[in-house]
């Protein structure tokens, strides 16, 4: 399915969680350009898996009391983005995102 849609070296990646994956951005009109895989799960978190240059970064993505999904630096998986060295660390880290507890969105601590 979106295995297609994503660079070589992204492919593996979109395996993971696939029934929770909502889009897939490719930008391949640059030299260097990204590739993108976004999950988005029923607890209200998501994840964001980046792809530029040959490194790989994830970040935690939340949706907020307006259905708009942002990225989220206050969970107890990760206070930033994280750099993801293989296949093994992704599916840990979405392994902890999907299971994070539904919380209400705090807008006063978000950055």
């Amino acid at each position: 399915m979106f295995e297609n849609d994503v660079s070589e070296a992204m492919a593996p990646y979109a395996s993971l969680y696939q029934e929770f994956i909502t889009s897939v951005a490719v930008h391949k009109h640059s030299p260097g350009a990204s590739d993108q895989v976004i999950w988005e799960f029923p607890n209200g978190y998501g994840a964001s898996l980046s792809s530029q240059s040959g490194r790989m970064e994830l970040a935690v993505r939340r949706v907020d009391d307006q259905g708009r999904w942002r990225l989220c630096y206050s969970t107890s998986v990760t206070s930033d983005v994280v750099g993801i060295y293989d296949r093994e660390d992704c599916g840990d880290l979405l392994t902890k995102i999907l299971a994070l507890e539904t919380v209400r969105w705090d807008f006063e601590n978000e950055r």
